[in-house]
């Protein structure tokens, strides 16, 4: 009996603390959109990498309000399902291609 009390308070600590309720406190407000669907994003600085489909985008978001299409990969042969940044390189993993790796030349 002792296990299921613990299990029932458990859920219901969980509960309380992942319900949308409990973080209505914190303001969430839409500022700016680009593009359509995405699974992939990463920002360095005042660049976004964005993964659309085949194509790893990259956007000035210095007005985030208003991205502005700075490049983009030419296509590449998965869909960009995550991308990382270090220095002038994107490291894009791109489905079943594997790693793909970027060159980000300004």
């Amino acid at each position: 009996m002792r296990g299921v009390r613990w299990a029932v308070l458990c859920m219901v600590f969980l509960c309380e603390v992942f319900s949308p309720a409990a973080r209505a406190d914190i303001p969430v407000t839409l500022v700016g959109q680009w593009g359509g669907q995405s699974y992939a994003v990463a920002v360095s600085g005042n660049r976004a990498y964005l993964g659309m489909g085949y194509r790893l985008v990259v956007l000035d978001v210095s007005n985030p309000s208003s991205p502005t299409v700075l490049g983009m990969s030419e296509v590449l042969p998965g869909i960009v399902k995550g991308v990382a940044v270090s220095g002038n390189y994107a490291y894009v993993a791109d489905g079943g291609a594997g790693l793909q790796v970027i060159a980000i030349i300004a």
